[in-house]
């Protein structure tokens, strides 16, 4: 699966992202051999702390010579001040914050690729709700993965009668990225699907400037949309057969989706747990499985590689 062709498109990918990087940083990733660079999928920058990557589920701590450890170093860590982290989040966000402002409030931004930059600092109200994140202490970029064929064996199982499909996993198990390869692989397949992506966070094609940065195949993507706003416009005017989105979180989340579902629309989606048992203490998900709009539930293993499918069941089979 994580052949030599996905290797070089990740490669590919961490090289731009390290683009955007302050120098230090940029310099000293630089410094990386390829084979660590393809497999990192984090990179965490505290205030006056530390910088360190996530390869394969695991903390390494990056100094100014690139040299990675998993013993923490305060010598030899490489460490942005409180002053040069707020500076480098202005620059990502093209020096105008207010554009992302509905993104930062929610926690995170997307920026070019598909990457997300989680964000913690001080939390603004206003008028008793989020308004925005000001005084940055930490920022952590989440490498979007392009892995062509690992959704292969879910395909496979639900090519000719494809049901509703929930895509369960803890957080970087690879649950974007198996989304991604199921969109491409029945828009471009035979027998073809009419594939509509709800891109709410733009993970899933990187659309920058209506080109898409993944290969999302014939699809079409609606991004920057609610999920429900997005759904009701697919099913009005797109004449899905099947909408993929990502990260199933509340019951509104679960309202559209029975919605569509009685209109004839199937849904591949994903949500975060890491078992049946927290599946079934979720409330929205049991209200979408007591309404029947999904028939295939699917583990992602959280102690390998991206992506890599634990086990695929009948939902009848384990609730």
């Amino acid at each position: 699966m994580f052949c030599k062709k996905n290797q070089e498109t990740a490669l590919e990918k961490f090289n731009s992202l390290i683009e955007l990087m302050p120098v230090r940083i940029k310099k000293s990733l630089n410094y990386l051999q390829d084979n660590i660079k393809s497999r990192v999928t984090e990179i965490r920058i505290k205030s006056d702390k530390c910088t360190a990557l996530i390869i394969e589920n695991n903390i390494y701590f990056l100094n100014e010579n690139g040299n990675i450890s998993q013993k923490f170093d305060t010598f030899k860590a490489l460490v942005l001040t409180f002053s040069e982290l707020n500076d480098f989040f202005w620059k990502l966000c093209g020096y105008s914050v207010y554009s992302f402002q509905s993104q930062i409030k929610n926690g995170y931004i997307t920026i070019s690729g598909g990457n997300r930059v989680g964000i913690c600092g001080e939390i603004v109200y206003e008028k008793g709700e989020i308004s925005n994140i000001k005084n940055i202490t930490s920022l952590n970029f989440r490498i979007a993965k392009e892995i062509k064929d690992c959704s292969e064996k879910i395909y496979e199982k639900i090519k000719y009668d494809c049901a509703g499909v929930l895509i369960v996993g803890a957080p970087c198990t690879g649950k974007t990225t198996i989304l991604r390869d199921l969109a491409r692989i029945f828009s471009t397949q035979n027998p073809m699907k009419k594939v509509v992506i709800i891109d709410e966070k733009n993970e899933m094609s990187a659309s920058n400037g209506g080109e898409m940065g993944f290969d999302i195949g014939f699809s079409d993507v609606l991004t920057g949309v609610s999920k429900h706003e997005g759904a009701m416009m697919a099913l009005k005017h797109l004449s899905p057969d099947i909408i993929i989105c990502d990260e199933i979180g509340d019951n509104h989340d679960a309202e559209y989706i029975i919605q569509c579902f009685n209109s004839g629309v199937r849904f591949i989606v994903s949500a975060h747990a890491n078992n049946v048992k927290e599946i079934k203490l979720r409330p929205q998900l049991k209200f979408i499985f007591d309404s029947q709009a999904f028939e295939w539930i699917v583990f992602l293993d959280k102690s390998s590689k991206i992506g890599e499918i634990q086990s695929i069941h009948k939902l009848s089979e384990i609730l």
